[in-house]
């Protein structure tokens, strides 16, 4: 009965250590994820300044 609650608790430990991890991981893709909207952003204001000034006269 002992070891049953000691695997108990070690489970309880590792769950709570893997919703910690979780949580951490979740904050670091959604700061990855404006990021990336970031990006796409500015690569969407390039494209349409570049389509938008007149061809170089060469």
């Amino acid at each position: 009965m002992r070891r049953v609650k000691r695997q108990t608790e070690a489970n309880f430990r590792e769950t709570e250590r893997l919703r910690q991890e979780m949580s951490v991981l979740r904050e670091e893709l959604t700061r990855k994820q404006k990021e990336l909207d970031d990006l796409d952003d500015h690569i969407r204001n390039l494209v349409d300044q570049l389509s938008s000034s007149p061809p170089n006269a060469t």
